[in-house]
């Protein structure tokens, strides 16, 4: 499977997430309010879906190729190991050299 994220049109080629903490989970956007009888009334637009993504044992390479695509100021294009592309923000980044040479990157991914 092939992993790319990047700016629409120019998305980097990035090793697999590490598989045991790969998770999608949906978001629901909604809109809600009690009317004075008590019932809820809720306006759904979207299911949004989110990633928790966690790269591992990335060299030195691949890691300033990845943290430069997470750490700019744009929507990205995602393409998951699952396929298809989606268009998301990075709500979150983080980094840590694990070893001599080697990091570790975790984000979440939220479809816009």
């Amino acid at each position: 499977m092939t992993t790319k994220i990047g700016l629409s049109g120019n998305a980097k080629t990035v090793p697999d997430p590490h598989r045991p903490e790969y998770t999608v989970a949906l978001a629901t956007v909604a809109g809600s309010a009690r009317a004075l009888d008590g019932t809820l009334n809720s306006l759904f637009v979207a299911a949004k879906r989110r990633w928790y993504v966690e790269w591992r044992l990335l060299s030195a390479t691949d890691f300033a190729t990845l943290w430069t695509e997470l750490v700019r100021l744009a929507h990205l294009s995602w393409q998951p190991p699952e396929g298809s592309t989606y268009t998301v923000r990075v709500q979150n980044a983080s980094w840590q050299e694990t070893a001599a040479g080697r990091y570790m990157v975790i984000a979440d991914l939220e479809e816009v």
